[in-house]
C-alpha cells in the first residue's frame, strides 16, 4: 500500500518496481488460495487473512491494477462471507488467534466501510452491514475511557499477546481514531449515495452452520462455524504462533460463557499428551483428515501427525499415536468425544486439559 501511495505521489516513478512488489504482494491468492498464510507455510490462518486481502486489493485500486482486482475478487467474496458468519452480536469478529480485544471491533468497522464502497464483495445488505458497523462503536465507547483518552486495552479482565505494552496501548488508541475515522467517513458516503436513511440498532444474525476451508493441502485447515438462537461458536483447525498456544486450538472460541487464556501453553479442552520420553504432543497444526458433517452440525477430525509443544509452529511428529476427535452440537449443548489409538505400545506419561 506504501509504495503504491508513493507511486500516486511521485515519490516513486518505477512502476516496474510497484508491479513487482504488487504480484509479489497477491501471490497466494493469484497461486489459488482463498485465504492467506500468514507464517508461510505453517498454515496459520486469522483475522490477518481478511486485511490482507483487503489491503493488497486497495493497493491494486491505487495503481489501476484491474487484472489483479479481478483475481482477488474470489477471496474477497469467500472471507466476507466467512467474516460475516464469525460475526457476534456486539460487532466482534475474529474471536481466535492474536492481536484481537479492540481490535477485533475496529476491523468490523473497516471491513464495513471496504464494502460500502465496493458492493460486489458484500455479505449482507449495506443497512444490516451498517448495523454491524454502529454496534462494534458502541462496543469501542464501552471500552474507551474518557478522562484518559485511551482504550482500556490493559484493563483488568483483557487479555493480550506479550507484545501489547503501555506503548502499544496508545498506539492501538491512534489506530483506532484514524481508522474509525476514515471508516465512517466511506460508510456514510456509501449510505448517502444509495440513499440509505436509517438501519436497525441491533445486529440480527442469520443461523449458520458449515465449515469453511482454509486450504485442503498439505496438511487441512479450516474453520467450523455455528450460530444458533440456542448457541453460537467457532472452531478453528489452524496453526498458531506456537505449537499447543490456547488461542489457535481445536476449541470453541466465541462461545458464550467461556473464555481461553490469551498467549499461553495451556490445553484449552485440547488435550495434552505427555509421553515416556517427556515429549508433549497436542492435536494441533492444522489436521491430518477433517471430515465436516453435511449439516454442519458436526466434526470430524483425525490426527496421525501431531504437534510437539516447545517445537517450532507447523511442523509435526509421528509419536505413534492417532487421534479421532468429534464434535457433534444439537440445541445448547457441544459435545466432545476423542479416540486415541496406537498401531503399536506406546506409553503414554499423562493426559491433561
Amino acid at each position: 500500500r506504501i509504495v503504491t501511495m508513493d507511486y500516486q505521489m511521485g515519490i516513486i516513478t518505477d512502476k516496474a518496481f510497484v508491479n513487482d512488489v504488487l504480484n509479489r504482494a497477491a501471490e497466494q491468492f493469484t497461486g489459488g488460495a482463498l485465504y492467506s498464510d500468514d507464517n508461510i507455510p505453517t498454515g496459520r490462518y486469522d483475522r490477518y487473512s481478511n486485511e490482507y486481502a483487503r489491503y493488497v486489493y486497495e493497493a491494486a485500486e491505487n495503481v489501476d491494477r484491474k487484472d489483479l482486482m479481478n483475481a482477488l475478487e474470489p477471496t474477497l467474496k469467500a472471507q466476507m462471507r466467512t467474516w460475516w458468519d464469525l460475526l457476534s452480536p456486539d460487532g466482534y469478529g475474529y474471536p481466535w488467534g492474536r492481536s484481537l480485544g479492540v481490535i477485533s471491533y475496529i476491523d468490523t468497522m473497516e471491513i464495513v466501510a471496504f464494502l460500502g464502497k465496493r458492493p460486489q464483495f458484500r455479505p449482507a445488505p449495506l443497512p444490516d452491514l451498517a448495523t454491524a458497523s454502529y454496534v462494534a462503536w458502541h462496543s469501542l465507547m464501552q471500552n474507551y475511557q474518557q478522562e484518559r483518552h485511551l482504550l482500556n486495552v490493559l484493563g483488568f479482565g483483557r487479555g493480550n499477546y506479550g507484545y501489547i505494552n503501555a506503548e502499544r496501548e496508545w498506539q492501538q488508541t491512534t489506530a483506532f481514531f484514524g481508522k474509525v475515522a476514515g471508516a465512517h467517513k466511506s460508510l456514510v458516503e456509501a449510505l448517502r449515495a444509495e440513499h440509505i436513511s436509517s438501519f436497525p440498532a441491533r445486529l440480527l444474525l442469520p443461523d449458520v452452520a458449515r465449515f469453511e476451508y482454509f486450504r485442503k493441502t498439505p496438511r487441512s485447515a479450516g474453520v467450523w462455524l455455528v450460530r444458533a438462537k440456542e448457541i453460537r461458536f467457532v472452531l478453528p483447525i489452524t496453526s498458531g504462533t506456537k505449537p499447543g498456544v490456547s488461542d489457535y486450538l481445536p476449541a470453541p472460541y466465541d462461545l458464550p460463557g467461556f473464555a481461553p487464556p490469551v498467549e499461553q501453553l495451556l490445553p484449552t479442552i485440547t488435550p495434552y499428551i505427555e509421553l515416556a520420553d517427556g515429549r508433549v504432543v497436542v492435536a494441533g497444526d492444522g489436521a491430518d483428515e477433517i471430515y465436516p458433517g453435511q449439516d454442519g452440525h458436526s466434526l470430524r477430525a483425525v490426527w496421525h501427525k501431531w504437534a510437539l509443544v516447545g517445537g517450532k509452529a507447523g511442523q509435526t511428529i509421528d509419536p505413534g499415536i492417532s487421534t479421532e476427535v468429534t464434535w457433534t452440537v444439537q440445541g445448547n449443548t457441544l459435545r466432545r468425544s476423542e479416540t486415541i489409538s496406537a498401531a503399536s505400545p506406546v506409553s503414554v506419561k499423562k493426559l491433561f486439559l
